[in-house]
Formats: structure tokens, C-alpha cells, sequence
């Protein structure tokens, strides 16, 4: 099954990036925009994973966190990849604690190369992803609404749990479940 490594948002940040994701969908792009119950952090998308291998996946990422402390994030800044005037990906960032974040995504990427899976080929940013642009023709006012888009914080949460997500992709779009958790610092 499809998996991934997150950190589930509170229903109050989900909430705000919905009315953020509302007023960018205003601009007529054509986005596939995440639904709400599916807006996450991730820290380490693992692709597909054999179920046999989930008690290791779980008890792997245990280990990696065990030594880290809880922290506080704060969300606001919205960005897109690869750039604000070409978006094919659009998201919300970190405003603070993207540093201990970024440890978190370190630790568990180095805990799951030990076991097998590829790491992240590109620099560590932790992020929201809001939607993904379907296609490129229509996004003559996606970019002036990201740039006006206010640097407010859109909600904080404190980093204190994983979540080991299944991904099931339909036609509908994906649609993610919880497989395991995992506690923080524990």
C-alpha cells in the first residue's frame, strides 16, 4: 500500500487553510485542491509497503523519535513549487519551529534508509501542499493571488505525534487512513 509518515493538523489549522485554499481557488486555475480531511505535514513519503514490513516501519520510526522533544510549529506564508510565477505545487509553510522539523524529517528519513527506502533527493521543506496544478494553461491569476496572499499565521500545533498514513488512491482522489502512530520523545 501507498504510505507516508505525517503529522496530523488540528481541525482549527485545517479549517484556515481551507478558507486560504477558497479564496486561491477565486483565480480560476485549473488545482486539484486537497480536501480538507486529507491537509497534513509530511515528513517522510515511503511509497509502497508491503504490509509485513509495517511492524518495522512503526517500530523503526519509534526508535528515530524517541530522543526528540515536543515542539511547537506555527503555519502561514503561502509558496508554491517550483516557483510563486510557475506553480505545479501550491503550499503553506512553517513560520516557526521549521528547525526542529527539519531534525524530525532527518531522523526518521535516516531511520527508513536503514531500512531500504530511497531518501528525499532534494532539500528538506517542510510544507502543506494545498493543491497541485493540473494544468498550466490556466494560471494567469494564480501567482498575483499568491503573492497577495497575507504572511498571516494561519494556526499553530504542537509536533507531539506521527501518523503512518495508508494512501488509497480512487477517482475521487486519495483518499489516507491511519495505520499506526507513533509518540514523540517516548
Amino acid at each position: 500500500m501507498r504510505t507516508f509518515i505525517a503529522v496530523e493538523l488540528t481541525d482549527d489549522v485545517r479549517c484556515a487553510l481551507k478558507d486560504v485554499q477558497a479564496r486561491l481557488r477565486a483565480g480560476g486555475a485549473d488545482v486539484k485542491w486537497v480536501e480538507e480531511e486529507n491537509l497534513h505535514l509530511t515528513v517522510k513519503f515511503l511509497g509502497e509497503v508491503w504490509d509485513e514490513r509495517l511492524p518495522d516501519v512503526i517500530a523503526t520510526t519509534r526508535l528515530a523519535v524517541a530522543s526528540l522533544p515536543v515542539f511547537p510549529v506555527s503555519l502561514g506564508g503561502i509558496g508554491a513549487f517550483p516557483s510563486v510565477t510557475r506553480p505545479r505545487v501550491v503550499w503553506v509553510g512553517l513560520q516557526s519551529g521549521s528547525e526542529p522539523f527539519k531534525r524530525l524529517m532527518e531522523q526518521v528519513e535516516a531511520a527508513m534508509a536503514g531500512l531500504g527506502f530511497p531518501r528525499e533527493g532534494r532539500a528538506l521543506h517542510p510544507h502543506v501542499t494545498l493543491g497541485r496544478v493540473r494544468d498550466p494553461r490556466h494560471l494567469k491569476r494564480l501567482p498575483a493571488l499568491l503573492k497577495a496572499e497575507p504572511p498571516e499565521t494561519l494556526g499553530s500545533l504542537t509536533v507531539e505525534r506521527l501518523t503512518i498514513m495508508s494512501s488509497l488512491l480512487s477517482s475521487k482522489g486519495p483518499r489516507y487512513n491511519p495505520i499506526g502512530y507513533v509518540d514523540i520523545g517516548k
